[in-house]
């Protein structure tokens, strides 16, 4: 029998949290002024390098050739600035709501595109993993419509507090 390793889904869990939060975590501290969109990203990137160059003292060097460093400097502004600049740019200019039916619909994407370019088999549990993502987004975003239901009650999902 396998024993199930909790610490990875703690930090599965943790991680995934963190990833919800980020959009109204995002728009409340642009929107009550405390801190520019550019600056939310400058510290989100200075914090991960620090974070990265922390880990990096206790792993063991390797060895970049040279001709890969423009590449990796180039996936690094794709990856990391560029998206990240991008999303909280967008976060100030919509809610939440829609940052996170966004963002959620990520994997969607990455999934028609590996199994397009890559051809990689589209699944059941692959299918079921992005549906269960999506529902989770699709709650927040039905609490916004104001009358769900034909007798004019406000759905099940409206009335969360």
């Amino acid at each position: 029998m396998k024993t199930i390793s909790w610490k990875g889904h703690g930090a599965m869990f943790s991680a995934n949290a963190i990833w919800g939060l980020m959009s109204p975590v995002a728009k409340l501290v642009i929107v009550g002024g405390v801190i520019s969109p550019l600056a939310i990203t400058d510290l989100r990137i200075v914090g991960a390098m620090c974070l990265f160059w922390i880990v990096s003292l206790f792993q063991k060097s390797e060895h970049v050739p040279v001709k890969d460093l423009a590449k990796l400097f180039g996936a690094a502004l794709l990856g990391v600035v560029l998206n990240q600049g991008s999303f909280i740019l967008g976060v100030g200019l919509t809610s939440p709501v829609n940052a996170s039916i966004i963002t959620t619909s990520m994997p969607l994407w990455a999934m028609i595109l590996a199994a397009f370019f890559l051809k990689e088999p589209i699944t059941a549990k692959k299918i079921l993993g992005i549906a269960a993502g999506a529902s989770g987004a699709a709650v927040p975003a039905a609490r916004l419509l104001p009358e769900n239901t034909i007798s004019g009650e406000t759905c099940w999902c409206c009335s969360l507090n």
